[in-house]
């Protein structure tokens, strides 16, 4: 059995976790802000219904393998709540949303895992991200990261608006690899939260899959689909999955 030389980590409900709802309720008031001062004013009711239907498109997009970025659900939602669709107005939201992204509605999974990423990093263990970014920016989510002081942790990070593609796509996770310098999948341990994603991904390319638990239990069960080889409900676990990997 080859030797864990590195840890790769999803990003949301697996290092980090958002206040749906709360981030939700900013991104449409400030939203409804930067419409009525474009004067195209908008009902919050009217945004929120607007939102559903770009969660939705995203979703579809995303499951099907298509990047679906931030500029064309701006435009989908401002089609959706029939509000001006100017260059100026559509930059605008587009900067809305973006502060909506960067609010404080947001902390790790767990209080001590910056404990847990420096224990393991102190180890010899190299640290990656391995991300399907949704519809805030990966220089956003890096961001968050610095202001927990955890990106210091890590040595490598492959988001899929950066890469191009999302999991379980095999690019990605060589992206990863080739950054972190480990030529045998083999000697990594990838931990995620979903079983299409991050479990099949990870498999599908000779990885060790961990599934977390912390935050969400996914049970999603795609055809065919391979179970993970850990189940982590806490990261403070995983020195010591390390540890009985090696024997």
């Amino acid at each position: 059995m080859a030797e864990i030389r590195a840890v790769t980590f999803d990003y949301w409900n697996t290092l980090m976790v958002h206040d749906t709802a709360a981030s939700r309720e900013t991104r449409g008031r400030l939203i409804g802000e930067a419409l009525t001062a474009a004067g195209s004013p908008v009902e919050l009711a009217v945004i929120s219904a607007g939102f559903d239907v770009v969660s939705e498109r995203f979703d579809a997009d995303w499951r099907a393998g298509k990047q679906f970025a931030l500029p064309e659900a701006i435009r989908l939602l401002l089609t959706t709540i029939g509000a001006d669709r100017s260059p100026a107005a559509h930059a605008a939201v587009q900067d809305a949303w973006l502060v909506a992204g960067k609010g404080s509605d947001l902390a790790p999974v767990e209080s001590d895992l910056g404990g847990t990423l420096e224990q393991l990093s102190s180890s010899g263990i190299g640290l990656g991200i391995i991300c399907d970014v949704g519809l805030i920016p990966s220089t956003v989510l890096v961001g968050h990261l610095e202001r927990f002081d955890l990106l210091q942790y890590f040595d490598h990070w492959s988001f899929s608006d950066v890469v191009g593609c999302y999991k379980p796509d095999a690019a990605i996770f060589a992206h990863s690899h080739q950054g972190l310098g480990i030529d045998d999948p083999a000697e990594v341990l990838h931990i995620g939260d979903l079983r299409r994603t991050d479990v099949a991904g990870a498999v599908g390319f000779g990885c060790v899959a961990a599934q977390y638990t912390g935050i969400v239990n996914d049970a999603e069960l795609i055809l065919g689909s391979p179970d993970p080889h850990y189940v982590v409900e806490s990261h403070a676990t995983l020195p010591e999955i390390l540890t009985k990997h090696h024997r």
